[in-house]
Order: C-alpha cells, then structure tokens, then sequence
C-alpha cells in the first residue's frame, strides 16, 4: 500500500496511470463497461489494450508466455505508474470461500521464490501459486498447497509480478474463486465466470474509488 500513495504522490501533478490486467476478456467485460473503456490496441485477436479515462485496461492471453509477450509489448510504449491484476484463480485449501475475491499478499511458481505483492485492504492476504497448467485434480492440488503452501492457484500472476519488479512499477492483485481445482475445474469455471466477473468489476471500482 506504501509504494501505491508514493506512486501517487510521485504523480500528483501528471496524471496517475494505474493499468488493470486480465488474461482472459470474459474476466474484465463487466468492468470495461462500467468504465466506459475504449479499444486502443490489439496485439493479437485475444490480447487487447483498452483505456478509460487515465486507467488502462490490458487483456494478455492466458499463460505465462502470452502474459510476458502482452505486458513487455505495452511496456515498450507506456509508463503507469501502478499495476493491479485481477482474474479468477482455483482454491488449494478448503477453508477459502466460492466466489468470494481474495486480495494477494505474495505470488509464486513451482520453482521461483515468491514475490510480495502490495496490499490494498487489510494486514494480510493469500499466497497464489502461478502454474503453467491449471489444476485440475485433487492430488496435485493437494501436493502443490503441501510443496509451496499457497491457498491460490492461477496462471499468469506471478510472470506479471516479476516484470513490475523488473521495471520498478508497484503492483497488486486480487483474484476471485471459481473452482476446486479438481476435475470439476472446467465445468465449475464456466458456471461461476459470469458471476464472478461482475464481482471484481464492482471490486475494482471500490479500489478506483480509495485513489
């Protein structure tokens, strides 16, 4: 939250830019509505640049490869000042709640070290576990919360978080639960999504409010 009102302060006679990411359209459609956004770019058929008002809204692809391609292209022709990525993720513990957002404190991979995350809301978060293949059985579920002792698991966060880094650009994210991670992933997927997208689109529009 700190490197967030330093962004802020650091912008306080430009514009402050935040950039909202998303892998997948069907995530961030509610949102991009509500703000009105407008097409800007395409990278490709599936991964796309929108912008409304000073916030810009960009859609990578699922993946880490098309997560790395999208944001390392946007960032070759922007600057914001601020990053939050926000998407759905499968549950690796059973004490997290079905559509319910998560705030993350910390994202790592199977075999890279975490990186912290700043926090928007409260004095703790969730630890998301970014894979290259989703989870969808129950003993690999269970194995990677054992290994790495995250409660989330998503694809693409942890690529993100580590080009912030890189580039010294604050970042958040929030993720919302859709599935087990089990062998239900894809069905449950489907049934929550369009629910779920109309969550963080009123979730994000709370954040865009505190800043």
């Amino acid at each position: 939250m700190a490197k967030l009102f330093s962004s802020i302060i650091n912008s306080f006679f430009l514009h402050f830019i935040m950039l909202i990411i998303a892998a997948l359209s069907i995530e961030i459609a509610p949102l991009l509505n509500v703000l009105s956004a407008k097409k800007v770019k395409s990278y490709s058929n599936k991964t796309v640049l929108f912008r409304a008002g000073d916030h810009d809204v960009l859609i990578t692809g699922v993946g880490p490869i098309m997560a790395e391609r999208t944001l390392t292209a946007y960032l070759d022709e922007q600057r914001p000042d601020f990053i939050l990525n926000i998407g759905t993720a499968g549950m690796l513990v059973e004490t997290l709640e079905l559509g319910k957002i998560y705030y993350i404190s910390s994202v790592l991979t199977e075999n890279e070290e975490a990186i912290n995350l700043d926090l928007l809301k409260g004095e703790s978060g969730e630890t998301c576990l970014s894979v290259r293949q989703s989870i969808n059985d129950s003993d690999r579920r269970d194995r990677s919360h054992k290994m790495h002792r995250a409660s989330l698991a998503d694809m693409e966060c942890y690529t993100l978080a580590k080009i912030a880094k890189k580039k010294n650009i604050p970042m958040s994210a929030i993720k919302i639960t859709t599935d087990f991670a089990d062998y239900e992933t894809t069905d449950m997927f489907k049934q929550q999504i369009e629910n779920s997208a109309k969550i963080l689109a009123q979730e994000v529009q709370n954040i865009l409010k505190t800043i």
